[in-house]
């Protein structure tokens, strides 16, 4: 008589892969959401930096220009803009954060651009 083979222990199995699949998963959400995140930062930047070099254009100008793309498109919570202009230089600095599905992953996204100022050469 041939012994039968059953399918005993098979449940331990499952259990002990179904976290670990799940935590890979949701790490790779978060991931995702960070590069997300970071992309935004940096387009709001180079709009503002758009604004703030044109020859007419402030710092002033700039930072709207940012933060009214940052409310259109969402994904960095928390975002601040921050605007230099000098007489041959504009640099703007955007930072804040990508959304949290995992706990304790709060790394914070800081993007800084500059570039020289447009003017009238005679």
């Amino acid at each position: 008589m041939a012994r039968r083979r059953d399918d005993r222990g098979a449940l331990t199995a499952h259990v002990a892969v179904l976290p670990a699949v799940l935590a890979l998963f949701f790490a790779v959400v978060q991931l995702s959401l960070w590069f997300y995140a970071r992309s935004v930062a940096t387009t709001a930047a180079r709009h503002g930096l758009d604004a703030a070099r044109i020859e007419n254009g402030t710092g002033g100008d700039g930072e709207a220009t940012a933060n009214q793309f940052l409310s259109q498109v969402g994904g960095l919570r928390g975002s601040t803009v921050q605007v230099q202009r000098g007489a041959e230089n504009a640099t703007v600095t955007v930072t804040g954060s990508a959304v949290d599905v995992l706990p304790f992953f709060g790394v914070p996204i800081t993007v800084t651009i500059e570039g020289p100022v447009e003017r009238t050469v005679e």
